[in-house]
């Protein structure tokens, strides 16, 4: 059994993907990459945005200096967390908070972890169909 992603934590192997709460077998596994958090973020700023351009002149120095400084850490918080939503048949989905990079490599390991249990079942039934022939 190959090991495609092992950082202590999470494990991604050619048969199962190892959280630290559950496991969760590769061939039922469904994962997506979520951004809601960097839509939240940028949300954020636009509107911070739109009430410095509306209310700026009405402001304290304190105030437009929370305005300001409030999206822009939202944002950079934002920027720098991955979340990954595992979906599996007979399991509990499960959304994993990591890193952006983490979570980008946790992704890239299961899609080659699947990947290669297609390919392989593939050539399995290739060998079989040709043998009988």
């Amino acid at each position: 059994m190959s090991r495609f992603y092992d950082d202590g934590r999470f494990v991604v192997t050619s048969r199962v993907l190892a959280t630290p709460s559950r496991i969760y077998p590769i061939a039922q596994a469904t994962v997506r990459r979520r951004n809601d958090l960097l839509l939240a973020g940028v949300l954020s700023l636009v509107i911070g945005a739109f009430a410095i351009r509306a209310y700026g002149d009405l402001l304290t120095r304190l105030e437009l200096g929370f305005l300001l400084s409030a999206p822009i850490v939202l944002f950079l918080v934002a920027a720098h967390v991955g979340i990954l939503a595992v979906d599996s048949v007979g399991h509990r989905r499960i959304i994993v908070f990591t890193t952006r990079g983490r979570a980008k490599k946790i992704f890239r390991a299961l899609r080659d972890a699947k990947v290669a249990e297609i390919s392989h079942l593939s050539i399995e039934s290739n060998g079989l169909e040709d043998s009988g022939n």
